[in-house]
């Protein structure tokens, strides 16, 4: 996992313990900074996403799953409910819809966030 990847992964989960509100006001961010940053980390998941089910790296499935898990709660914590479940759609239904195993694995991380729960996506 590459410098940067690694960077984004902690701040999503330091968002998460911390609560999301806190650790933005923590980190004493500009809205524009923030948003930048929030930019970065998304293409960067996206990436990653794309990189291992496109590869079929089915060991890493459940990785991606969460990568992909961790942005569609950004944007639900945001309230941008309509980008996670499109997130969702995107990589479940259009690009990877004959990949039962990464769906598999993207349904358990849905199950086990209580954000995630709420958007009921169908896939």
């Amino acid at each position: 996992m590459n410098g940067n990847l690694k960077a984004a992964v902690e701040m999503v989960k330091a968002s998460r313990s911390l609560g999301w509100s806190y650790g933005l006001k923590a980190a004493n961010l500009s809205e524009y900074h923030t948003r930048q940053d929030f930019k970065w980390a998304e293409e960067i998941g996206r990436k990653r996403v794309d990189e291992i089910v496109s590869n079929t790296h089915r060991g890493a499935y459940d990785r991606a799953a969460m990568v992909l898990g961790s942005l569609a709660e950004v944007f639900t914590a945001k309230g941008e409910t309509e980008t996670a479940q499109n997130l969702f759609h995107e990589f479940c239904k259009q690009k990877y819809n004959r990949h039962t195993a990464f769906k598999r694995e993207v349904r358990s991380v849905i199950a086990g966030s209580r954000l995630l729960k709420t958007l009921n996506p169908v896939f």
